[in-house]
């Protein structure tokens, strides 16, 4: 188990023997809370697939492999990606509500700063061309 919120729990699964048929060795498991979700909470979980699986050629998000069910309720197995989550990463470099001082823009810091906003734009173009309408990126 890795997390929990309203409408999602987590699992973070070993796949060491390919059952799950991950690139990495391990598979997330995104699996709805409600057994007997509405319409709307399994859309919404079948349009992040959707959306995983658009974006996974920017190397922005995992890919998601496939649709499927854990214990009766709808669930997606991601590909699992070390590190923590881009809400994390934000607050992380934002704790003091500014990026730290010490950053110069030759520093392999702000290198890796600047990759992750520029595959967040470019995702974000790929999601805006494919018609596909989201509330946040965190």
């Amino acid at each position: 188990f890795v997390n929990e919120g309203p409408l999602f729990r987590i699992y973070h699964v070993v796949d060491s023997d390919q059952e799950h048929s991950s690139q990495t060795g391990s598979v997330a498991i995104k699996v709805l809370n409600d057994r007997f979700a509405d319409d709307k909470d399994t859309s919404r979980l079948e349009n992040e697939y959707n959306i995983l699986n658009h974006l996974a050629n920017r190397d922005a998000a995992g890919s998601a492999i496939k649709k499927t069910s854990h214990h009766g309720s709808n669930a997606t197995t991601l590909e699992w990606i070390d590190g923590i989550t881009l809400k994390e990463w934000i607050r992380k470099f934002h704790s003091t509500r500014s990026l730290p001082v010490a950053i110069k823009s030759d520093t392999d810091e702000m290198k890796s700063i600047i990759m992750v906003m520029r595959n967040i734009a470019w995702s974000m173009v790929d999601v805006h061309d494919a018609g596909i309408s989201h509330n946040n990126i965190t």
